[in-house]
């Protein structure tokens, strides 16, 4: 959230946002940000919309969803249905309160979006779901220093520096059968002769996503390659 009404917010302090009525509600701190002309950024670690009394699905386990997603990344849309607005504040708990309309419906758009990109990305939706665990990276250390060895040279003498957003497709026996740029940030005179995909493709192993009953599924993979330089 930016604009005129956050302007005088600090990184760093702590406040609290709660959706309502009865949603979901946390204390944060303000983390460090701007966005474009707008200014100052208030900004906070991710959050579920729930309306109090709802199953959370996230209390059945203490699976790290961010780190180790189960099935398709979904929103609680039903939990959401009655939540209004959105209430940020230092203060007092309501300094600003952003009106949204019912949720449930926006995100069960955002959840059939999802589904949408994944069969557009080849994938079976269906079998997608049916997924207990994601892709395994076996050797992490492996790929990352090879990455490291063929910074371009060209961006070594020039300072120049990328980032790269990457999604693989892990077949049933674990091989990167495909390496797809999803987005990429590039500084001006970086090489692009040495691309990660290359090298992912090349030589990252993986355990294949596996479903309940530990059959092999093909499935994705998304990570992000920083180069930068020190200094």
């Amino acid at each position: 959230m930016a604009g005129d009404a956050v302007k005088s917010y600090r990184s760093r302090r702590s406040a609290s946002f709660a959706f309502g009525p009865g949603g979901d509600a946390e204390a944060f701190d303000f983390l460090p940000s701007t966005f474009g002309d707008f200014g100052t950024v208030v900004r906070s670690v991710s959050s579920v919309v729930l309306q109090e009394g709802a199953k959370d699905e996230r209390e059945e386990d203490d699976r790290d969803y961010d780190a180790d997603p189960r099935g398709l990344p979904h929103l609680y849309a039903d939990e959401a249905e009655g939540i209004t607005y959105l209430d940020i504040g230092r203060s007092s708990p309501d300094d600003i309160r952003l009106n949204l309309g019912d949720m449930k419906k926006p995100l069960e758009a955002l959840n059939l979006c999802m589904a949408n990109l994944v069969e557009h990305w080849g994938f079976d939706v269906d079998r997608q779901r049916e997924v207990v665990r994601p892709p395994n990276f076996l050797n992490p250390k492996n790929v990352v220093d090879q990455i490291l060895r063929s910074y371009p040279l060209k961006a070594l003498r020039s300072g120049a520096q990328a980032d790269f957003h990457l999604r693989l497709t892990v077949g049933e026996n674990g091989s990167v059968e495909k390496c797809a740029l999803i987005n990429q940030t590039i500084a001006d005179n970086f090489d692009m002769s040495r691309h990660p995909c290359t090298i992912f493709s090349r030589s990252a192993r993986f355990a294949p996503a596996t479903d309940a009953t530990g059959t092999a599924v093909p499935s994705y993979y998304v990570t992000r390659i920083l180069y930068r330089m020190p200094g």
